[in-house]
């Protein structure tokens, strides 16, 4: 039984059991935050980077960074030092500051309302994604909250969308995954599930490839509207 549709602009309806919500980008706006984070972590430290340092270490893995850091920064700390204020200074900001794009309150909201089992895939630590749901009043209406580290596959290989889809019971056909990232969608189309692009100005040079792997596009969750079916099959 399909719980809700949501419509693309030409009218064509997709009818959804789930839906697995992207976090960075797409349900919270932090994805500014990443640029600004090792500058932070830098003056908790009373020290100064120069204003490009969260560009140049945007690719690296945390493991990478904090490496960087204490070779170029601080090597009077160890790494692993290091690893454990920099994660301080992201939950910190994660659990007191982060906020919703535009319309993804009302978004996720209208989906519980409407009898849709909702699910949280991540790259971010779990704890941190916890603490801004829980701050804004949204934890509640997820029943699970999976992170690429605890499944131990990445949102580029369909096989994360179709291990999160196997887990919550349903078919991939009935389920929503609302991301912002290319990759992300390419691999939930390819496992068949339905996608839902949303436009965000950190991936504004990739906007091609997010509308070429979405089902439905938005330039915010505002406008995407949600159907109930309640009593219909």
């Amino acid at each position: 039984m399909r719980r809700c549709e949501i419509v693309r602009k030409d009218g064509v309806r997709f009818g959804l059991d789930a839906a697995i919500i992207d976090v960075d980008g797409t349900l919270l706006d932090t994805l500014p935050f990443w640029d600004e984070a090792p500058l932070r972590y830098l003056a908790t430290l009373g020290l100064a980077g120069p204003p490009d340092l969260g560009k140049r270490m945007y690719h690296m893995s945390v493991e990478d960074g904090a490496r960087y850091v204490h070779r170029q920064f601080a090597p009077h700390m160890t790494v692993r030092d290091i690893l454990a204020g920099q994660a301080g200074v992201i939950h910190q900001y994660y659990a007191e500051e982060a906020k919703p794009k535009p319309g993804a309150c009302d978004f996720v909201r209208a989906l519980a309302g409407a009898g849709v089992e909702l699910a949280i895939l991540t790259a971010s630590r779990a704890e941190d994604v916890e603490a801004a749901l829980t701050r804004l009043g949204l934890r509640s209406l997820f029943t699970r909250l999976d992170t690429v580290d605890t499944l131990g596959v990445a949102k580029s290989d369909s096989l994360i969308f179709s291990q999160v889809a196997q887990h919550m019971g349903y078919e991939p056909s009935t389920i929503l995954v609302a991301d912002d990232d290319p990759q992300a969608l390419a691999a939930a189309h390819a496992a068949g599930c339905i996608t839902l692009g949303v436009y965000d100005p950190a991936s504004d040079a990739r906007q091609q490839d997010v509308q070429a792997f979405s089902d439905i596009y938005r330039s915010t969750l505002h406008s995407v509207d949600v159907i109930p079916l309640y009593g219909r099959v």
